[in-house]
């Protein structure tokens, strides 16, 4: 499986968790960019990490990029 679709599977998966917590107007989009969307989906992939090691770098990659969002959050 390509990384592009492991990193679309995990996005569509965080998604589908936040909206079944209630979080209905969570999107692709708003997952990497709201903080209280990435926060949550940042504890999911640690929690997934490690169970496929094939996907670890696509998680890791993922937290990356999600990590500044929350980091500037907590700053202001």
């Amino acid at each position: 499986m390509s990384n592009k679709k492991i990193r679309e599977l995990l996005l569509d998966a965080g998604v589908n968790q936040l909206r079944e917590f209630g979080y209905k107007s969570c999107d692709k989009t708003g997952i990497m960019s709201n903080f209280v969307f990435a926060s949550f989906f940042k504890e999911m992939l640690e929690g997934t990490k490690g169970k496929k090691p094939a996907i670890d770098k696509e998680i890791d990659l993922i937290i990356s990029e999600i990590q500044p969002v929350i980091d500037s959050a907590l700053i202001d």
